[in-house]
C-alpha cells in the first residue's frame, strides 16, 4: 500500500478553490488505494472525506 502525506498549507473547510481542489485530490488517492495523511494548519476542523485518508490538524 502506498503512503502518502499531503501538505495543505489552507485550513480546513476554506472557501478557497485551492483548499477544494487539495481534498479532491487527497480523496481520489485514497480511494485508489493509497494511505492518505491530510497535514493542515492548526485552525482545520475534521471533516468527512473518504475512509482511507488520516486527518491531522497540526497545533502551534
Amino acid at each position: 500500500m502506498m503512503k502518502i502525506a499531503y501538505l495543505d498549507p489552507y485550513p480546513v473547510p476554506d472557501l478557497r478553490v485551492a483548499s477544494l481542489q487539495i481534498l479532491q485530490n487527497v480523496d481520489a488517492f485514497a480511494r485508489a488505494g493509497a494511505q492518505v495523511t491530510l497535514v493542515t494548519p492548526k485552525d482545520s476542523i475534521e471533516i468527512a472525506i473518504f475512509s482511507g485518508v488520516i486527518f491531522i490538524a497540526m497545533r502551534g
